[in-house]
This record gives structure tokens, C-alpha cells and sequence, in this order.
């Protein structure tokens, strides 16, 4: 299995026609102050995989800072690969992980890494950056 993309967004869903809509996709994080708590933030991402893998399987993703330390563990979840509509040869997923209140004491490279069923299968790079406040505007990059 492996993932055609993974995206971060300020929202993503699955419509009814299984489509997957993303908005607001993103690569960085500014804030003016440190520690911060960053409110929302949705990972969007589509597998796929062959007809040996259809079926039930386990999702895991991990967020890691710049020295790899794992600082955010989101509990494991069961999705299932192909569907009714499905026949092959290659099968699809749509997956939709919201994470709320994630905490950042600096700014640096961060990475999110996804295991489908204990096994790495992608990772996600982003920046979290400091603004300063110049005249009212957080625009000069620290």
C-alpha cells in the first residue's frame, strides 16, 4: 500500500461521491510567540493499494520534531481499503485526520509520519515559524 498524497489543510471531507475536497492546504505555521498551541489542523491524505490488500487496516500517525523526537502519538484507527464501488486493479482510500490543540515550544521542522498497519508508509514535512510584529504587521520573518 502506499499513499498517492498527503496533504495539511485548514479542512478537508469526503463527499458523497467519494471525491475528497481539501481548502486551505499549507506548509508552514507562523506565530509571534513561543510555546504555542496550534488550534486545528487537518491531515488529508489518499491510499491505495492491490486487490491483496483489500480489506481492514490499521492507521497510526506520529508527529515529530526536528531531532525526530515523537511529541504527538494519534491513536490508532481501522479504515478499510476499496469499497462496494471498487473493482481494481488498484483500490482506494480516503483518509481525514483532524488534530485539535497541538502544542509547539519552537519553531523548527517538524514531520508527521503515517504507519498503515505497523509499517511506514509516508511522512509530511512543515515549518513552524516566528513572526515579528513590525508596525502591526506580522510580516518580517525571525
Amino acid at each position: 500500500m502506499n499513499a498517492r498524497y498527503i496533504l495539511l489543510t485548514d479542512d478537508a471531507y469526503i463527499g458523497e461521491n467519494g471525491k475528497l475536497y481539501a481548502e486551505g492546504i499549507f506548509e508552514e505555521i507562523y506565530n509571534n510567540k513561543f510555546p504555542v498551541v496550534h488550534k486545528r489542523l487537518v491531515i488529508a491524505m489518499s491510499l491505495e493499494g492491490t486487490k491483496k490488500e483489500v480489506g481492514k487496516h490499521e492507521l497510526k500517525i506520529n508527529l515529530h520534531d526536528w531531532s525526530n523526537k515523537t511529541i504527538l502519538s494519534v491513536p490508532i484507527v481501522s479504515f478499510e481499503l476499496g469499497g462496494e464501488k471498487q473493482t481494481g486493479p488498484v483500490y482506494r482510500a480516503g483518509i481525514i485526520a483532524t488534530l485539535r490543540n497541538i502544542h509547539f515550544k519552537k519553531p523548527g521542522e517538524y514531520r508527521f509520519s503515517v504507519l498503515i498497519d505497523g509499517i511506514f508508509i509516508t511522512g509530511l514535512a512543515f515549518t513552524v515559524m516566528k513572526v515579528q510584529i513590525i508596525d502591526g504587521n506580522e510580516s518580517a520573518i525571525a
